[in-house]
């Protein structure tokens, strides 16, 4: 990943809010997280994980975050909350890039929503988050 710093100067405050350690962190996460499911359907030759727009895609969620956290006077946001922010910007920067089209439009076409709903469903599935599916959590909403 490139000097957040550098690439970034507008977004000092958010730099410094978060550290540039915590960003590169997330960077890495989902990095790692799109190798492996791109491996996990064996389309690995046919992708690239575009790195600028994955870092913009990091910088753009933790700024929400920020914005977040600051309109609301919250320290801390749930995990749910985190994963609703970084699916919105996947989806809207698309860093799951398609080199070689073999034909299968369908296929292509949406490997980045494909991408998030895997983690979406991996983790409603969690065990300790399960509570989520039953009955009981849907009627008190």
């Amino acid at each position: 990943m490139n000097d957040v710093e550098t690439i970034y100067t507008q977004y000092e405050d958010i730099v410094s809010e978060f550290t540039e350690q915590v960003i590169k962190n997330q960077y890495a996460s989902l990095y790692r997280e799109c190798t492996a499911f791109l491996e996990s359907l064996g389309v690995s030759d046919h992708t690239r994980i575009d790195k600028a727009i994955l870092t913009h895609t990091v910088m753009d969620y933790f700024t929400d975050i920020s914005r977040m956290k600051e309109f609301h006077h919250v320290k801390h946001i749930s995990e749910r909350k985190a994963l609703a922010y970084e699916t919105y910007w996947i989806l809207r920067r698309k860093p799951i890039q398609v080199m070689i089209n073999n034909g299968n439009e369908e296929f292509w076409a949406f490997l980045n929503e494909k991408f998030s709903f895997t983690r979406i469903a991996s983790f409603l599935t969690r065990e300790q988050k399960s509570v989520i599916l039953d009955e009981a959590s849907k009627k008190r909403s």
